[in-house]
């Protein structure tokens, strides 16, 4: 993180789901917060890169399958939450 002080406290364990606790505990109880990076933007990222990659003639399985997670946390609508909320959908598959 270097000298800029500004970096080292955007990047505050206190920032992320569980507030500084022990790693998961948050995620464990349901915490996510979505002030930092959201469902809906990190899925809207996942949807670039399925589509870029198809462009490109990659393989899409894994893509395809982190996309799917993001899209089943938005349509249960938690598209406001932090991403770490596609944990959910990894913990109790349809």
């Amino acid at each position: 993180m270097g000298d800029d002080p500004g970096l080292a406290q955007g990047l505050d364990r206190r920032d992320s789901p569980g507030g500084g606790g022990p790693p998961g505990a948050g995620l464990d109880a349901g915490d996510h917060p979505g002030h930092l990076s959201t469902v809906t933007m990190t899925g809207a990222t996942s949807d670039h890169i399925v589509e870029t990659s198809a462009s490109l003639g990659l393989d899409l399985a894994l893509r395809a399958a982190v996309q799917a997670h993001y899209r089943r946390a938005i349509e249960s609508w938690h598209g406001g939450d932090n991403w770490t909320r596609i944990i959910d959908g990894i913990r109790d598959p349809r």
